[in-house]
C-alpha cells in the first residue's frame, strides 16, 4: 500500500510537470523584463524612503552652502569642509541601491 501511495504520487507529480506550458523565447524575455521593472520600481520606492528618512541630512548640506557667505575665517572653513565631507559619506554609505554595479571586464571596456 506504501508503494503504490508512493507510486501514485510519482506519476501525479510527472503529469503535472507535463502540463505545464512551455515557455517561448519571446514569452521568457517579456516575463523577464516585467520582473526587472517591478524590481526597479521597488528599488526607486525604497531609495525614496531612504532619502525621506535622511532629509535632515540634506537639509543640513543644502545649509553648509551658505557658511561660506557668512566668512572666510580658518575655523568656518574647517567646518565646511568636516561637515561636507562627514554628511556626505554617512548620506552615501545610507544610499539605497537600485541595480547592482556592473563589473568592467575588458571586453565591455573596449
Amino acid at each position: 500500500t506504501s508503494t503504490s501511495t508512493a507510486r501514485s504520487l510519482f506519476f501525479n507529480n510527472n503529469q503535472a510537470i507535463q502540463k505545464q506550458p512551455i515557455e517561448t523565447e519571446e514569452e521568457k524575455q517579456k516575463r523577464l523584463k516585467l520582473e526587472r521593472l517591478a524590481e526597479i520600481e521597488a528599488g526607486e520606492i525604497r531609495r525614496q524612503q531612504r532619502v525621506s528618512e535622511d532629509k535632515l541630512g540634506y537639509l543640513f548640506l543644502f545649509a553648509l552652502q551658505f557658511l561660506p557667505l557668512v566668512g572666510s575665517d580658518r575655523y568656518l572653513s574647517i567646518a565646511y569642509f568636516f561637515g561636507l565631507a562627514v554628511t556626505t559619506v554617512y548620506l552615501g554609505g545610507r544610499q539605497e541601491v537600485i541595480d547592482a554595479p556592473e563589473k568592467v571586464t575588458k571586453q565591455n571596456a573596449l
